[in-house]
């Protein structure tokens, strides 16, 4: 039987894994762009450390909202988070979304890939969040 938890947590899932499966979708262009333009390495870096920075600040907030208390992050420690972060959810991505959208592209092989893998998203960035829960 399942607890009435369960559904909750699903939820919450689904809302902290549709954040970053969006801002992933949405950074797709951009990077390809930036790595496909002629700049230099040094803006390459530069873009991947903000990038970085900006995944270890927004999953901080929503694991904050959704979940747990977070400790204070500073500069460092939020590219600590991005980076790791980053790292499992690439991780998912390519089994989940990329090899599937690769064997079978189209919308509806999107649109499922995209809304199977929120809630995993979800539960990645809340393990990722949870080594910089703050301790209660």
């Amino acid at each position: 039987m399942l607890e009435k938890g369960f559904w909750h947590d699903l939820l919450k899932y689904l809302l902290h894994g549709l954040g970053f499966s969006l801002i992933l979708w949405a950074m797709e262009i951009p990077l390809s762009l930036l790595v496909m333009s002629f700049t230099t390495g040094i803006v390459i870096v530069v873009a991947l450390i903000a990038v970085f920075f900006l995944m270890g600040l927004v999953n901080t907030f929503l694991a904050k909202k959704l979940w747990f208390p977070m400790k204070h992050a500073s500069p460092i420690g939020l590219l600590a988070h991005g980076i790791i972060l980053f790292t499992a959810l690439l991780l998912v991505y390519v089994p989940l979304v990329f090899l599937p959208n690769q064997l079978a592209p189209g919308t509806t092989t999107w649109l499922a890939t995209f809304f199977v893998s929120a809630p995993v998203n979800g539960y990645v960035c809340k393990t990722i969040a949870s080594l910089w829960r703050e301790a209660s």
